[in-house]
């Protein structure tokens, strides 16, 4: 390899990810460097490159507890789609596994690395157990954070990926106050990340001058149960709210349902957004309007990252990224905007998405 980088005139790096068919090269240079390998034949040894550098070409993917359930199946699949597609372009193979052993309660993340199973890690988690972070530390093993951000590793030399949570639940806020709704039900979680969208939800309030009224936030579960349950708690306050913050689409299709057995009708008598922009969104009916987490940019940009420090990137420059979600509005908000706000908004049938209410439209 170091001689074709030599007469290639590039990276080692370079003609790794070129014979690797990694999309950050350019085609024409892995087509030259492909054909020098060809000319010389050279062909990868897997075997003699594992003894040699002491790597499986393997990669855990760490899940946390709260993902496993059959209502966090959706989101979490999602992620693990695009994870596997994004490590694969690289020659590289997951192992996906939650925080703990269920029938031990061991740490899965210290068997993993105890074992030399694997060569770098993708961490899916709004915490740590510090004794987990402190065998990934001492392992010295390349790892991204993506999706969450633990408390405490906003101000460390760590590497993360992740949305901003606190824009994604201004926005929602934003679009049912544009549309007319003062009293709002905010439906929150206790994760970090929730607690982020509901700063965005009072933020929203703030700067339009609108008062929030704390009896309308309300946490529970990310579930469809809970969602159904939230609506039956409020009951007797229905004919007062007049817009619905979910901030998660499963618990959005439980509101929906709860809504619909006391004869309440979105968007004709409550507006309601979700947030995530799973799959099953836009196959509902009424198709939900919702808050788009970009995990396709958000896993790609962290397993890009993960794979530069496997081929030996300078370990002391970081990648903290934060990603901005951006509104789908679809059925469960369509309304007629007052004259003054016409115009900020494609009609709902196109699948229109916008980065925030006013910003330009994203093809």
């Amino acid at each position: 390899m170091k001689d074709i980088a030599r007469m290639a005139g590039t990276s080692l790096s370079t003609v790794s990810r070129s014979l690797n068919d990694h999309p950050s090269i350019s085609m024409s240079t892995r087509n030259k460097i492909k054909a020098l390998a060809e000319k010389y034949d050279f062909e990868i040894n897997m075997s003699a490159r594992s003894l040699a550098t002491s790597r499986n070409s393997t990669i855990g993917v760490i899940y946390p507890e709260s993902m496993d359930n059959e209502d966090n199946f959706y989101y979490a699949g999602m992620l693990l789609r695009n994870i596997r597609e994004i490590l694969e372009e690289a020659g590289l193979d997951p192992i996906v596994t939650f925080t703990k052993n269920r029938a031990t309660g061991e740490s899965n993340i210290r068997r993993l690395i105890l074992q030399g199973k694997i060569d770098g890690i993708l961490l899916i988690q709004p915490e740590f157990e510090p004794s987990d972070y402190g065998a990934i530390e001492k392992s010295g093993l390349p790892f991204v954070l993506l999706h969450f951000l633990p408390y405490g590793l906003e101000s460390r030399e760590v590497n993360f990926v992740y949305s901003d949570h606190e824009y994604g639940g201004y926005i929602a806020t934003q679009h049912l106050l544009q549309h007319g709704c003062r009293h709002i039900l905010c439906i929150t979680e206790r994760e970090r990340q929730f607690r982020e969208r509901t700063a965005g939800y009072r933020r929203a309030h703030a700067e339009a001058g609108i008062p929030i009224y704390e009896q309308l936030v309300y946490s529970c579960d990310a579930t469809y149960s809970a969602g159904y349950e939230a609506i039956q708690f409020y009951t007797q306050q229905l004919d007062k709210i007049d817009g619905i913050f979910v901030q998660s689409d499963i618990a959005a299709f439980g509101v929906i349902e709860s809504l619909a057995a006391l004869g309440v009708k979105v968007p004709k008598d409550i507006l309601l957004v979700g947030y995530d922009d799973i799959r099953m969104s836009s196959l509902i009916s009424p198709r939900l309007t919702t808050v788009h987490q970009p995990h396709k940019e958000i896993v790609r940009s962290a397993c890009s990252r993960l794979v530069e420090l496997l081929e030996g990137a300078e370990q002391d420059k970081v990648l903290q990224k934060i990603v901005q979600p951006y509104l789908v509005v679809r059925d469960t908000t369509t309304t007629v905007l007052p004259v003054s706000q016409q115009g900020l908004y494609k009609d709902s049938q196109t699948n229109d998405r916008w980065r925030g209410v006013n910003a330009d439209y994203e093809e």
